[in-house]
């Protein structure tokens, strides 16, 4: 099973370079759409969602930065 986990892991690789980044855009991506209903009412909820991501990009450049 070694070999097999290895193939997925490098297959996963060439699609989520940052696990973190993926989680947080669906966990924020997720939460807009809990809160849908009542941000129809907030004119520029397409820019909270445009700045929540933006924010996690540059906190993953961030801390990718850091790292090296």
């Amino acid at each position: 099973m070694g070999w097999l986990g290895s193939i997925l892991g490098e297959l996963l690789s060439l699609f989520v370079d940052d696990g973190y980044l993926a989680l947080a855009v669906v966990a924020w991506d997720a939460l807009m759409w809990l809160l849908s209903g009542q941000l129809q009412q907030v004119h520029g909820s397409g820019l909270i969602l445009f700045l929540g991501l933006a924010g996690l990009l540059v906190e993953s450049a961030r801390r990718r930065a850091a790292r090296r």
